[in-house]
């Protein structure tokens, strides 16, 4: 559906108005050159519905001991 844009810790994006059914959501990311992406969410779409696709991310440094 398009790029998202952050709005805090968050990146939401409202859909324009889609046919009633069955649809699937997932969303990707290219972090650092590595590829994560959420757990498919299926919804049967008959009125306005929020979708949370949590994705969850952390970072560390890493630091060598002198020898």
């Amino acid at each position: 559906m398009g790029k998202l844009s952050a709005s805090g810790d968050y990146y939401p994006k409202k859909l324009d108005p889609v046919i009633v059914g069955r649809y699937t959501f997932l969303v990707s990311a290219n972090l650092s050159g590595k590829t994560i992406s959420s757990s498919p969410v299926k919804l049967d779409l008959f009125s306005n519905h929020q979708v949370s696709l949590n994705i969850t991310t952390g970072s560390f440094t890493v630091s060598s001991v002198p020898t």
